[in-house]
């Protein structure tokens, strides 16, 4: 919000101290990058003080200015190319250097500073000669300007000021600091300066929901009904009344106790099974008035004036952390109209304690007639679906929703998940459709829209109606009926028929959902006839065979269509010629089997955003004219088996960001593609060239595949190198499924950003992977070396790495901590013997081994404590996994092990068992062997099984030792894993045909 003092930006209205200080050239970056971190620190739960000295132009930097700096722990000045010719921002900054110097190493006010080097080097800021000229004013320059001005006005600073300032851009210059041109953009620099500030002031992100207060008790009393430390099975019921946030947590290791629908009656039955009862009280005075405060005043506690009118209101609300943000976030915008406060108090005193609908009805009686359509609607039709298409149809005239989304959100209303999906607490929904159930405006209950549909009431008040019936019977509804809705402007129904003359109907409707399930292709929907929707903005159906001619048709007459989704349609062989004057935004053809040909005219669909043939087997080719949708982002042709190529426009799509050609079997090559990419799939086992993505830079996620892993075989016939994988630097996904492409040279730690790795039939050397990854695959892979390496803070994401026919690496190995490793597979590795350091996977929960045959140990399953699921299968030399006397894996884990040499067979798949009861098979199977044998067996060979090394470790044979490849996991520098390689010894560089 903005404070009181002209220039600022702060989200502690009422005083305080802060714990971010921003200091910026406004006109560089005020409306862009700073404004954005603003956004993400405030929305991190951090305290901020933002100032746009600029602004105040003219004006002495008043003492409250200096106070904020003062009372702020981190500095975060943005040096941007104008900053140094603003001696505003340099006073600030020789402030802010003089406070760090003067704060103590180790004081819990120690300042700090994260300097932003937005689009300058750290370089400049040491005021030295350039070395080369730049394309604008340096920050020496800028400076000596300063003097020059000193010198010719009187100005309100003196030469000793601009030494000052000389001093504290030069310190200010040695500091490391956050580069734009390290990150991707605004927004990903602004979520770095988010981790880096929190990192630094020892917090943690915020989640939803955004205060939690109240928790240490309720925490405390369900820690003490676990008992943690006892060896039962414990689950926990969590109860309460509604509106104050209670679910039910199970925390059960057997299965079978798992099952919800007569879940008491198994809890009873349950071997071991200690049920507990924890009961959810409603949130303490102190709690409540601690929430509503952050919600009506951004701060913990209210200020004086208010604080007794606050502790009043929040006394009325009985506790209810639902009300208690809901009430605070309507009232913050009231924050000074104490009459308004006043009134709201008596309204939630004539509600019941316990009456929680009644008390959120104030909020929804605070909001205008769009916003409370808008609430209504997603309440009643949209809680899980994406936002797009509503906010289309809400748009279009009927409301004006500029803001109403926002508001609900802002009043804890609704909320947009990750997804982009909406969500809404359950006590809003049920008081939206309590509201829209008493004023007749939205229908969705089935037995109540029949009754609705056979009844010949007025029925005008109806906006929304959504039925469905059930699979697999169908239903008729006539035009007649539907007259008696003439103020629809939302339709969706589910195994309808329409039948008669709709003429005359469905005048004023924005969205028509129309779908038809039935396993019989010859059982179709009847098709309405005089359907004239020229109000819709959203239709979308499915199984409906609409002709070409009736397509263009709506299209024609539609003049607001915007979204146009045709499923499943077996009657369209060619799209329809679209006309130009088409609004079209979203156009989507999905499982229309028969499709052939897209008209030349989809080049006049100007506004096109969003084009889809997903499914469309007979699709053969793209028109050139596509190249003309220059707003086009989102082009999808997945599992398209006929095309075969696309056409050379595709480079003039320049606002294209994802291109999906998974599963185009029949395609060979692509052609020059935009860089304006930023998702990429392609897989092809018709595929002869491997496409050069080089000028891609802005891609994150990449996938090509020539299907070699489904078919295995390759119809590439130009040989290629992947060495420019190593310059997308943006990459979070990868996935290469290439046969015998060569990547020697590709510089795979490059990748900062990768998350994601599936790499399989690739020829390599060596592979050095990324510190940042959560999951690998490595499958058909040539590789005599791979190595995980960093600082010891790194690979700590690595969750999931799976190994499948890599034939050349006979040990893998474990030698530091992994702890976000929670699954680990191995299949098919045939020269495979050894698996170790499994003992550094503390948090590992499924551990995977299967069909290698060489396979002899594997150490460290003992300290297992977290695993919840062993399977072994085909390994046929398998001597020994578990030691069963000194076990650590937990009871409760399930066990499956076939066919592994001497280990016991837990039985035919998909049979397992806990690993207490394979315990005693283990333990039941040594006490068979005589005592006696083992003895004379030891005196007579005089050595044990295996010979010990003197570092406690044990060697499996000078064969396997002094050759082969090795695959080790490591966490540690490189010096040191290649102390770790020299002591393993030689490495064999046999090549293995797999076309074999």
């Amino acid at each position: 919000m903005e404070n009181p003092e002209r220039g600022t930006k702060t989200n502690i209205p009422l005083g305080g101290e802060y714990q971010v200080f921003i200091n910026f050239r406004g006109c560089d970056v005020r409306r862009g990058f700073a404004n954005t971190l603003y956004y993400f620190l405030n929305d991190a739960g951090i305290c901020i003080f933002m100032d746009d000295a600029e602004i105040r132009a003219g004006e002495i930097i008043g003492g409250k200015l200096m106070q904020a700096i003062d009372n702020s722990k981190l500095y975060i000045p943005i040096f941007s190319s104008k900053y140094a010719s603003s001696h505003w921002c340099l006073i600030e900054l020789a402030k802010m250097m003089e406070n760090i110097s003067t704060s103590k190493r180790g004081d819990v006010n120690k300042k700090v500073m994260l300097p932003i080097f937005y689009d300058v080097e750290p370089a400049e800021l040491k005021l030295e000669p350039e070395e080369h000229k730049l394309p604008r004013q340096s920050y020496r320059d800028a400076i000596s300007d300063l003097e020059e001005k000193k010198v010719n006005q009187e100005k309100k600073f003196s030469f000793a000021d601009v030494d000052r300032w000389r001093r504290a851009l030069r310190e200010a210059g040695a500091y490391e600091g956050l580069k734009l041109r390290d990150h991707e953009g605004d927004g990903d620099l602004s979520k770095a300066v988010v981790g880096a500030v929190l990192d630094w002031l020892h917090l943690r992100q915020r989640r939803v929901p955004k205060f939690v207060v109240g928790m240490e008790g309720p925490i405390a009393a369900i820690n003490n009904l676990l008992d943690i430390g006892s060896d039962d099975v414990r689950l926990i019921g969590i109860c309460g009344m509604s509106g104050i946030g209670t679910r039910i947590l199970v925390t059960t290791k057997d299965e079978s106790s798992l099952d919800i629908k007569g879940l008491m009656p198994r809890i009873n039955q349950s071997k071991g099974l200690t049920p507990r009862i924890y009961q959810l009280h409603q949130l303490g005075s102190e709690d409540a008035l601690q929430i509503f405060s952050r919600h009506a005043f951004d701060v913990n506690s209210p200020p004086v004036d208010y604080y007794t009118l606050s502790e009043k209101l929040v006394s009325t609300m009985g506790g209810l952390p639902l009300a208690v943000e809901a009430i605070g976030e309507l009232l913050y915008h009231f924050r000074n109209d104490k009459q308004r406060w006043q009134k709201m108090m008596m309204e939630l005193s004539s509600k019941p304690h316990d009456d929680v609908l009644g008390k959120l009805q104030i909020t929804y009686d605070a909001l205008t007639s769009t916003q409370q359509d808008i609430f209504l609607d997603i309440a009643c039709f949209f809680i899980n679906e994406d936002k797009t298409k509503p906010v289309l149809m809400w748009d279009d005239g009927t409301f004006s929703t500029d803001i109403a989304p926002d508001l609900l959100i802002k009043r804890c209303m609704i909320r947009i998940l990750d997804n982009n999906e909406f969500w809404m607490h359950e006590q809003f929904i049920a008081l939206g459709r309590a509201i829209a159930k008493k004023e007749r405006t939205r229908l969705w209950d089935r037995d109540d829209i029949l009754c609705q549909f056979y009844s010949e009431e007025d029925k005008s008040s109806v906006q929304a109606l959504c039925f469905r019936q059930p699979l697999g019977s169908q239903m008729t509804v006539t035009a007649e009926q539907i007259k008696r809705f003439p103020n629809l402007r939302f339709l969706r129904l589910t195994n309808v028929n329409l039948r008669g003359d709709f003429a005359g109907c469905l005048s004023k409707l924005k969205w028509l959902d129309l779908a038809y399930y039935t396993s019989d292709d010859n059982n179709q929907p009847f098709m309405p006839t005089n359907l004239h929707l020229e109000n819709v903005v959203v239709l979308q159906t499915w199984r409906y065979n609409w002709t070409e001619d009736a397509v263009k048709s709506l299209i024609k007459e539609s003049k607001r269509l915007k979204v146009l989704i045709i499923e499943h349609c077996r009657s369209t062989h060619e799209t329809t010629t679209f006309p130009e004057c088409s609004v079209l935004e979203e156009l989507r053809f999905l499982q229309c089997c028969y499709l052939k040909t897209i008209s030349c005219s989809i080049g006049k669909l100007w506004c096109l955003t969003y084009l889809d043939f997903e499914n469309c087997a007979a699709l053969e080719r793209l028109p050139e004219q596509i190249g003309k949708l220059k707003k086009l982002q989102h082009l999808s042709l997945r599992h398209c088996k006929s095309l075969r190529e696309l056409p050379k426009s595709v480079l003039e799509l320049e606002s294209l960001t994802k291109l999906d050609l998974y599963g185009c079997s029949k395609i060979q090559e692509l052609p020059e593609l935009p860089k304006s990419l930023i998702t990429l799939r392609l897989e092809s086992q018709s595929l002869q060239s491997v496409p050069d993505v080089s000028n891609l830079i802005d891609l994150v996620e990449l996938l090509l595949s020539d299907f070699f892993d489904w078919i295995g075989q390759s119809t590439i016939i130009r040989p290629c190198n992947l060495p420019c994988i190593g310059r997308l630097s943006k990459l979070k996904k990868l996935k290469l499924c290439l046969f015998e492409a060569r990547a020697i040279s590709t510089e795979w730690d490059s990748l900062s950003l990768l998350e994601e790795l599936y790499l399989s039939g690739l020829d390599l050397q060596m592979l050095k992977l990324p510190a940042n990854l959560r999951y690998l695959r490595l499958q058909h892979i040539e590789v005599k070396q791979l190595e995980l390496d960093g600082l010891p803070s790194s690979l700590k994401m690595l969750q999931n790495p799976d190994l499948s026919c890599c034939a050349q690496p006979q040990k893998i190995q474990f030698i530091s901590m992994f702890e976000a490793l929670k699954e680990f597979c191995v299949f098919h590795c045939i020269s495979l013997k050894k698996i170790s350091g499994l003992s550094n996977l503390k948090n590992l929960i499924s551990l995977k081994i299967g069909l290698c045959k060489n396979l002899q140990f594997v150490e460290g399953t003992d300290e297992l404590e977290r695993l919840e699921k062993l399977e072994i299968f085909h390994c046929e030399s398998m001597e020994k996994i578990i030691d069963a006397s000194i076990s650590r894996i937990p009871k409760e884990c399930r066990i499956m092990i076939r066919s592994c040499g001497q280990l016991p067979s837990t039985g035919p798949w998909p049979e397992s068992i806990t690993w207490e009861c394979y315990r005693e098979m283990i333990l039941n199977a040594q006490t068979q062997v005589s005592d006696a044998a083992i003895k004379a067996t030891s005196f007579e060979t005089g050595d044990p099984p295996l010979e010990q090394q003197d570092d406690g470790e044990y060697d499996y044979g000078a064969d396997y030792s002094s050759a082969g490849g090795s695959v080790v996991f490591s966490r540690a520098s490189t010096s040191s894993f290649r102390g770790q390689q020299q002591r393993e010894g030689g490495r064999q560089e046999a090549k293995v045909n797999r076309r074999q």
